[in-house]
């Protein structure tokens, strides 16, 4: 059964922003979920259930509702052009295809159901502006529906049921709410209308039919579609007074596919043993679920500034924090970012983002930094990017309140530096990427040219005015405890640390000093300024900024001394935090991760003397290594896998991908015994970390979170094509160096 949504949109130009990225699945907290970077103009998404009336399978929306999933994700995406979405719902018995592409005048959505028995799926509208509504009329066979204050206008099919209706614009995203009450105002009218004997009698499908209303002032609207067989509809967003037929769509799908498919292997050429059409698949879905969990936000964001100016930040100022009702609403911001999970994180994370970008620079330079310069929009006057950006109401909705508020003194791993590096990277004697479109002449994946360096020079204050926050703000105490090294003030703490916890690391649960002390010193903070550095470095030359150049080289080799100096504990064999216990500074050595920081970021020189006892350590099974890839915290440490164990043992792919670009270049320098050992060592992880993530796919469905370092087990959320996409990038690694 082929039906017909047809959705006109006239003239809806996005101003200062690509405009084949206006609109997208960019609502990847749901299902299936459509919307423009203009946060005026209307979202649409879809829900189903079976009429079985299964209490125990929630009505499918958002995609935080796994029960009974098979499975759901892109199998073929890119932003620009459109793909395939697929949903196998056990739980409903019913597979849900949707076929997005994109043309210069908007874009065409296929909806596929194919139920295994009687479905309910239901089409939702609706526009988010405060002032907004629709102005419908009701025809023989389809309603028309204009927008009251802005220029688009859409007609569609009655089906079996519809509804129009106003919704306060807090609770529009809350689309299973807005259909319970509908069933309930239809129950309601039943029971007025029809006897207790006559309404038993109605079958399951009547009673969940949305009852037929038309509301003066709706924002608002569903059109639902009943069946027991296998249908087909289409919903077009276009600048034209028609709608693209049918065999237009299919054609223009399939060649969206081909596009996609040869972008994939014309950017990407995995080396042995994963160079089989196996793992080329894999890489293509996997990288497809990245792009496809792109999100446009916008929205106000609860900030606490109690403690902004705090120069000596301890555990007491946490005393002061606010809780959500009573911190206030900064904004709206707008954002445009890739998220780590569609189901468990639907929104922006700091430190996430930079390895998200590194996949998606090959793939499309321009798309990754338009996204980059997104977040440094986001610079505050201080200098500071929230590590959340909880934007919104339907945002906050998915984030427990403790979790809700922002901090003006919390810092976060500045991994957006890492994705600027390896654009600048790409920029220098990259030559015009632009191909001749054979899509209705869209010029799809841009030009690198001097555009590309115009807006970099754009966002340069903003960069060096976090930069600027970040060391003020993290700066540690080094002459106050008589530490000797090379330079008096690098030397950097986490603010907002707790005896179990330190969010703002990225590292969360994994094990510190059990002292807590502001005289602490904390070797992952310091390395990741040196990182930001060399960062600023290179991004300070890029852009013609001379003197700023020899700032940060000073800033950079200050650090780079001042790790050897404070954070290398000579009979640990380590690099280590520093901690004050009594008034004393002393090493606070807890084995992992923590100690790869320095390695791993590429800080240290190749005849550094540590080097071959970093590759020792993370070689021994009885301390990280695993047949897996690496663990989060030594076998040794006494917290090993105890408490929440989220970094406390498991296998996490964003490290564990860091480390293997640290030994690929440590590899190629390094001549002698220890270039065969490290090569070996790189032979090895890299094919344990990508068996891991492979087999987990393969076995479940899905890519994780983390994995587990004894079963090679996929932990926490999923899917999770966030970082751990970055398994694309380490296919594409050299087998040996």
């Amino acid at each position: 059964m082929m039906l017909h949504l047809l959705i006109f949109v006239i003239g809806c130009v996005l101003a200062g922003n690509s405009q084949d990225l206006l609109w997208g699945p960019y609502n990847p907290g749901v299902f299936s979920g459509f919307r423009s970077r203009d946060p005026e103009l209307p979202t649409l998404s879809f829900l189903w259930h079976s009429f079985e009336l299964n209490t125990s399978v929630p009505i499918r929306y958002t995609c935080d509702n796994e029960v009974a999933l098979n499975g759901y994700g892109w199998t073929d995406f890119d932003p620009r052009l459109g793909g395939r979405h697929v949903v196998d719902d056990a739980g409903h018995k019913v597979i849900v295809e949707t076929r997005f592409v994109k043309s210069p005048h908007g874009y065409v959505v296929r909806v596929q159901v194919d139920p295994k028995t009687p479905v309910s799926f239901l089409t939702y509208l609706h526009v988010d502006g405060a002032t907004d509504s629709f102005d419908i009329h009701q025809g023989p066979d389809t309603l028309t529906v204009a927008s009251v204050r802005k220029d688009y206008k859409f007609e569609v099919p009655s089906l079996h049921s519809f509804a129009s209706f106003p919704v306060i614009e807090e609770h529009r995203y809350r689309a299973t709410d807005v259909l319970a009450e509908l069933i309930q105002l239809r129950l309601k009218k039943l029971q007025e209308t029809y006897s207790d004997e006559e309404i038993k009698a109605l079958s399951n499908a009547e009673y969940m039919l949305v009852p037929q209303i038309l509301s003066p002032s709706a924002n608002a609207l569903f059109v639902q579609a009943i069946a027991d067989k296998p249908f087909t509809f289409d919903i077009s967003f276009v600048a034209s007074k028609s709608a693209p037929q049918p065999v237009y769509v299919q054609k223009k799908y399939n060649d969206t596919l081909e596009r996609i498919d040869q972008h994939f292997t014309d950017t990407y050429s995995f080396q042995a043993p994963f160079d089989t059409p196996e793992h080329r698949t894999f890489g293509k879905q996997v990288l497809s679920d990245l792009l496809g969990g792109i999100g446009a936000f916008h929205g106000k964001m609860l900030v606490d500034r109690t403690n902004r100016h705090v120069e000596v930040f301890d555990e007491s100022a946490l005393e002061d924090r606010v809780r959500p009702e009573d911190a206030d609403e900064e904004g709206p911001y707008d954002l445009f970012t890739c998220t780590p999970s569609r189901s468990k994180f639907p929104r922006g994370f700091y430190w996430d983002e930079g390895f998200h970008l590194l996949p998606i620079i090959p793939y499309d330079i321009d798309l990754a930094a338009e996204i980059l310069e997104s977040w440094f929009s986001l610079v505050d006057e201080d200098g500071w990017i929230a590590r959340e950006q909880i934007l919104g109401s339907e945002a906050r909705s998915r984030v427990p309140p403790d979790f809700q508020v922002q901090y003006p003194y919390t810092a976060n791993p500045p991994t957006l530096v890492m994705a600027l590096s390896s654009i600048i990277d790409q920029l220098h004697g990259f030559g015009a990427r632009a191909e001749q479109s054979e899509f209705d002449e869209i010029d799809v994946y841009g030009e690198a040219n001097t555009e590309m360096t115009t807006a970099l020079k754009k966002v340069y204050p903003l960069v060096k005015m976090h930069y600027e926050w970040f060391r003020r703000t993290q700066r540690g105490e080094i002459r106050q405890y008589d530490r000797r090294s090379f330079s008096s003030v690098e030397g950097y703490r986490w603010r907002d640390r707790t005896a179990t916890h330190c969010f703002a690391s990225g590292l969360d649960d994994y094990p510190r000093a059990g002292v807590l002390n502001s005289g602490e010193l904390n070797v992952d903070l310091l390395s990741w300024v040196g990182a930001f550095s060399r960062a600023m470095l290179k991004f300070a030359v890029y852009v013609g900024e001379t003197e700023d150049a020899e700032d940060f080289e000073e800033d950079y080799n200050a650090v780079v001394r001042n790790i050897e100096d404070l954070h290398w504990i000579e009979n640990e064999n380590s690099y280590c935090d520093i901690a004050v216990v009594d008034g004393e500074s002393v090493p606070a050595c807890r084995k992992g991760y923590l100690s790869l920081f320095p390695f791993m970021l590429q800080l240290l020189d190749a005849q550094n003397p540590h080097i071959e006892a970093i590759v020792d350590f993370m070689r021994d099974p009885e301390t990280i290594w695993s047949p897996y890839g690496l663990r989060s915290l030594s076998k040794q440490d006494p917290d090993y896998g105890t408490g929440e164990n989220y970094w406390r043992s498991p296998i996490w792919i964003n490290i564990n991908y860091l480390v293997l670009e640290a030994l690929q270049k440590y590899g190629q320098e390094i001549k002698g015994p220890l270039h065969d050992k490290i090569m070996n060592v790189y032979r090895e992880l890299r094919q344990n970390v990508v068996n891991t993530v492979y087999n987990e796919h393969k076995r479940t469905g899905y890519v994780w979170e983390q994995y587990d370092p004894d079963t090679g087990y996929g932990k926490g959320g999923k899917p999770f094509t966030g970082w751990t996409s970055l398994v694309v990038l380490i296919m594409n690694m050299p087998e040996s160096l």
